[in-house]
């Protein structure tokens, strides 16, 4: 998993969603008797051959917790796991949301950038002379940056 902050493109998105679309539908609930992933309903179908029971989703018991440090963190990988298609499915929800928001605030910055363009060539014709930036749009940009950097 890599450190870096790149902006998830929208094939990644689809590709979590086809796959929270294809899992077994929800609601999940973990089990705290042997630390297994159950459906929160009774299914519809019976399981004819495989392991566990009809209601199971997956099962974090080994026997002798070979595989985990405790009872207490395979109960916590069961509860993130019964809790991750509600919490994915939250989470493009507001990714969609945001990229959303972000669009609608892009535009405001555009009109206001035009708007002090205009008045600013009428008003104050000596402010567009002493202006280094092409646009009042770099120029609030470079404005936030710095302070980003400066505090």
């Amino acid at each position: 998993m890599s450190n870096e902050h790149k902006p998830m493109t929208d094939e990644e998105l689809a590709a979590i969603q086809g796959r929270l679309t294809k899992a077994t539908p929800g609601p999940w609930v973990h089990s705290q008797h042997g630390c297994y992933v159950i459906l929160g309903y009774k299914p519809e179908k019976k399981r004819i051959d495989g392991y566990g029971a009809d209601d199971h989703v997956c099962v974090l018991d080994d026997g002798d917790h070979h595989q985990y440090r405790s009872e207490d963190e395979q109960l916590a990988n069961a509860a993130l796991i019964a809790h991750a298609p509600d919490d994915i499915s939250r989470l493009l929800a507001e990714v969609e949301r945001l990229r959303g928001e972000v669009a609608r605030l892009d535009k405001e910055a555009d009109w206001l950038a035009e708007s002090l363009d205009i008045i600013t060539r009428f008003c104050a014709p000596e402010v567009i002379n002493d202006l280094k930036y092409k646009s009042w749009r770099e120029a609030a940009r470079n404005a936030v940056e710095e302070k980003e950097r400066h505090g």
